[in-house]
């Protein structure tokens, strides 16, 4: 495993664990072998063009997991071969509201698959909850619902799914 070992480092304590930062440690992993990588935390171009010249000539699975937020969400259903909107390969930060975030992690994705090909999957998730997510996306609704006699729903068919972080 490769960590920053901040969040729950207790995890997984019987697996190796290299410590570092995917900014500015990847050479850590220099010379060691792995069966695959799955990557849930790449969100900049730069990160990602780092992870493939670390990882494409060792041969290894690639997993990305993106987000929905790639896609075109205000025009449902969202099909896996719709052309992604917008890709922002430049950007460092986010901007306010994280109005890149979808075409910063669409161009991550563009770059994977330019570089692994078939050796690479893009797993694009909507709303991810469960243990551990302290945002309150999920429990907003059951709780609102539990204490309201009425709530304010939008019209019309806007389907969305959440993923329990233990089936991603």
């Amino acid at each position: 495993l490769f960590n920053r070992g901040q969040t729950y480092p207790e995890l997984f304590a019987d697996l190796p664990c290299v410590i570092g930062d995917r900014d500015t440690d990847l050479r850590r992993l220099a010379g060691m072998d792995f069966d695959a990588v799955i990557d849930p935390s790449c969100y900049f171009p730069h990160q990602m063009r780092a992870a493939v010249d670390a990882f494409r000539k060792s041969g290894v699975f690639y997993a990305f997991i993106s987000t929905i937020s790639v896609c075109d969400i205000d025009h449902a259903p969202v099909r896996e071969e719709d052309p992604l909107p917008a890709y922002d390969f430049d950007s460092t930060a986010f901007t306010p509201g994280m109005g890149n975030y979808g075409p910063l992690k669409a161009a991550c994705e563009s770059i994977l698959l330019d570089a692994f090909g078939p050796e690479a999957a893009v797993i694009r998730p909507g709303f991810i909850c469960g243990e551990r997510d302290h945002t309150d996306r999920f429990t907003y609704w059951p709780m609102k619902m539990h204490f309201s006699d009425e709530i304010l729903v939008p019209e019309g068919d806007f389907p969305f799914q959440f993923i329990d972080v233990r089936d991603l």
